[in-house]
């Protein structure tokens, strides 16, 4: 002890102390693991600064959806040509409507997303008095069970939609702004009360169709969003007690839903409605690691049957593209989710931290039902994957979510600082605007384009190409090119849509969606619809290696057209009557 005291150094009882000191002020708070994982106070060197990056939720939120919009348009065209069939349509019946649902739900996303909060509260509440005026009007005769046994669509003409699903969204925004705007009164019944109303008129219509399935994730969707905000236990507990207790009930006096309930617990009693799980499990398990191939699910011809496009759309994904491919959705699920959760965690405001965390809430609850009734986890409950399931209400309904996500994600501190700090990377954006607006009706003329001389830049060749072409030709002539990829990629579906070969048709939808992906990108950055992205204009922007490659898809495109059975036909009757003409020339030149 003298000898430490003498040469400074610490004794070893109190090292021992002083160690144990430090570890224990190292110990993470409570609820710190959580903030660690999304790194929003931890993390060091590279993966810090990655995870710091002002966009990075927006582009991990948009990557993602996109993907799984991709996989659930494949997957929407495999899926339900059998089902389709067996109605008297095309095989591509069910798969055409869900693409011109996939388009309408983007663009709605995308205006969606440039929206700020006060125009976000103000949607909430008109979406709200809309879709309630639907929600009793599907009680009418204009109602419509669309053969699925419950009178949950309303028809309009040729289009029919499902009011249950916008509701969703309308709710997520509607509460959000109930609730920040009466965060003193949460505590209390009469603002718990005032809010449960606003949920209670929605699930009453919504149970008075027979939908129990969307009145259970409507509910799933209160209670995050009130765990949100702090609401007492008390009030929680009571809520989760009285929607178990509604839906036991409603399960035991419905003959159906009580037989599936029957069916899950006792799979092997050869009810008609245990087929379809059985079904399920056994194309899982015959998909392997890489599937049978896209297009080949054997069960969707038989055990699955109108299952196969929507409640267990997961367990033809599983059989036809193996354990590899139902993981690789799984993850792009997870990252959609930590992005949310991120974009929710990293808000300043009470309204879009709530509306960002109960969007997420709702994505993630339908793709945990919908995978675990695939998997025989959960009874039948008639949800669907999100962007993946056949359904253009849900589709544009899960789209709009995506673009409250993005919405807020470009709320975010870092994010907002980011344009508006004078940086040099708001400066083309801002220029592709502005060249598109004085663009006018005709142009300034080829070649007369003042943006390239100052804020496009270098970028005027490329990314922002098409802001050049709408200043030098005019409104006219962008939606000329818009025209041109339109056809080009109506043709390309055709093409695919058309082929009796699964490679040709997989390689002709997927070189299409690839030339309408970039071009549908570089329009969006011109516009600034979306951050800049890097990604060339196909065709036009310049890029010798982009240009090789975009006219390398066209020739693939065009060996599939050449190939399909109607010109194959043709060819082989114009090449059947040639010899007999070529004779006949030669024999008129002997004779002469």
């Amino acid at each position: 002890m003298l000898l430490d005291t003498l040469t400074g150094q610490m004794p070893m009882a109190e090292k021992s102390v002083d160690s144990r000191v430090r570890r224990t002020t190292r110990r993470r708070t409570p609820g710190s693991w959580l903030r660690h994982l999304l790194r929003l106070d931890g993390g060091d060197g590279s993966s810090r600064r990655l995870l710091a990056q002002p966009f990075l939720d927006y582009y991990v939120i948009l990557a993602t959806t996109v993907l799984l919009c991709g996989i659930g348009a494949l997957m929407g065209l495999s899926s339900s040509s059998v089902y389709s069939q067996s109605l008297g349509h095309g095989p591509y019946h069910f798969a055409i409507r869900q693409i011109l649902f996939l388009v309408v739900g983007a663009i709605a996303a995308a205006v969606v997303s440039r929206l700020s909060e006060t125009h976000l509260r103000q949607l909430g509440g008109f979406a709200y008095a809309v879709v309630c005026l639907m929600l009793v009007l599907v009680l009418t005769f204009l109602g419509s069970d669309a053969g699925k046994g419950n009178q949950s669509w309303l028809s309009l003409g040729p289009v029919s939609l499902q009011p249950s699903e916008f509701a969703k969204f309308a709710l997520v925004l509607l509460g959000a702004s109930y609730m920040s705007s009466r965060r003193g009164e949460m505590a209390t019944p009469k603002g718990v009360g005032g809010y449960l109303g606003l949920y209670g008129v929605v699930g009453l219509l919504v149970v008075a169709q027979g939908d129990l399935g969307t009145t259970m994730i409507i509910g799933l969707i209160m209670l995050a969003q009130m765990w949100n905000f702090g609401v007492p236990k008390r009030y929680l507990g009571a809520l989760i007690g009285l929607g178990l207790l509604a839906v036991l009930l409603l399960t035991a006096i419905t003959p159906y839903r009580a037989e599936r309930v029957l069916s899950f617990l006792h799979p092997d009693n050869g009810a008609s409605t245990s087929q379809q799980p059985l079904s399920a499990i056994y194309a899982l398990a015959t998909g392997g690691w890489w599937g049978v191939g896209i297009g080949a699910s054997r069960q969707k011809w038989g055990g699955l049957y109108d299952g196969a496009q929507n409640d267990f759309v997961f367990a033809v994904l599983g059989e036809e593209m193996g354990l590899l491919g139902t993981l690789g959705v799984i993850l792009l699920f997870t990252l959609l989710i930590w992005a949310g959760v991120r974009t929710a965690m990293r808000q300043d405001s009470l309204f879009r931290r709530s509306a960002a965390s109960t969007a997420t809430a709702w994505i993630a609850a339908q793709a945990l039902i919908n995978m675990s009734v695939s998997l025989n986890l959960l009874p039948v409950v008639g949800v669907p994957l999100p962007f993946i399931s056949i359904g253009g209400s849900a589709l544009v309904s899960a789209l709009l979510a995506v673009g409250l996500l993005l919405a807020c994600a470009r709320t975010e501190p870092d994010a907002r600082r980011s344009p508006d700090n004078g940086a040099s990377t708001s400066q083309q954006p801002l220029s592709a605007i502005y060249a598109l607006a004085t663009g006018g009706w005709w142009g300034v003329g080829i070649g007369a384009s003042r943006q390239k001389w100052g804020g496009l830049y270098d970028g005027a060749q490329n990314d922002f190409v098409f802001a050049v072409l709408g200043e030098e030709m005019g409104l006219l002539g962008t939606l000329g090119v818009i025209l041109l990829f339109t056809l080009l990629i109506w043709a390309g579906v055709r093409t695919a849509m058309r082929q009796d070969s699964l490679f040709r048709r997989s390689a002709a939808s997927t070189a299409t969606a690839w030339i309408a992906a970039q071009a549908l990108i570089n329009m969006s950055v011109s516009l600034n619809l979306l951050p800049v992205v890097g990604v060339p204009l196909p065709f036009i922007s310049i890029g010798g290696s982009a240009l090789v490659s975009a006219l390398l898809a066209v020739g693939l495109l065009l060996a599939c057209a050449r190939t399909e059975p109607d010109a194959r036909r043709s060819t082989a009757a114009s090449q059947r009557t040639e010899p007999a003409r070529v004779t006949s020339v030669v024999d008129g030149g002997n004779r002469g």
